[in-house]
């Protein structure tokens, strides 16, 4: 397994932007973006979280549920969640679970 890597920053609009890298798989690596995601909520300023995959490599069923857990988990904080960049493995993979468009057009 790569490993999931991922990089925060905030964006002026109130929104924190997570780039991903590697693979989002297991539950191993989805604990570390739950919890970053789940730090955004103590933070007044943050309206939204922003989930770039473009540098994923690979997504499994754990990754797939991991973030519309994030989506959920935002929407019942009053806060919007998105998923941008998905293609190849990862976008296939959303795809046939049924949540690419949930995930793309977000809360």
């Amino acid at each position: 397994m790569g490993g999931l890597a991922f990089g925060v920053s905030d964006e002026a609009a109130g929104q924190v932007i997570m780039d991903l890298h590697g693979e989002l798989a297991g539950p191993w690596e989805t604990r570390p973006l739950k919890a970053a995601v789940e730090e955004q909520f103590d933070h007044d300023a943050v309206h939204g979280v922003l989930v770039n995959v473009r540098g994923l490599g690979f997504m499994d069923n754990y990754g797939v549920a991991t973030l519309v857990a994030l989506l959920m988990d935002c929407r019942q904080h009053g806060m919007g969640f998105r998923v941008a960049g998905a293609d190849g493995q990862v976008r296939e993979k959303l795809r046939v679970t049924g949540v690419l468009r949930l995930l793309e057009h977000g809360a």
